[in-house]
């Protein structure tokens, strides 16, 4: 019992681990965006403001967000793989967990016919 509460809490934490490492990759590529087009959030007007930067700072940006474009696709086909394969294994231990109650119904029954 403690087995399986370790493994569903590990299990847990590192789909919450990737799932923040997604969302921060998607938030960094929407702001980086924005800054390549000049914008940049203003969290206390809750609104987007123009900003001006300089060559360097550009150049930085544009690095950054041609980075995590070229990233967010790979994270994209991870979740996918990775979350199809957790449902395939939550799908065939409900399976297993179905077989297994049917085949002690069918024991029990055939022990109260035979006897």
């Amino acid at each position: 019992m403690e087995r399986k509460f370790l493994l569903r809490f590990l299990k847990i934490r590192l789909k919450k681990f990737f799932q923040r490492l997604a969302t921060l990759s998607w938030n960094a590529f929407s702001s980086f965006g924005r800054a390549f087009r000049g914008n940049k959030w203003n969290p206390l007007r809750k609104r987007i403001d123009t900003i001006n930067l300089d060559l360097k700072q550009l150049f930085l940006v544009t690095i950054f967000f041609i980075i995590l474009l070229f990233l967010l696709p790979t994270i994209g086909i991870y979740f996918l793989v990775f979350g199809l394969l957790w449902r395939l294994v939550d799908l065939s231990s409900l399976t297993l967990k179905w077989l297994a109650s049917c085949c002690r119904r069918t024991i029990e029954w055939i022990a109260v016919v035979c006897f």
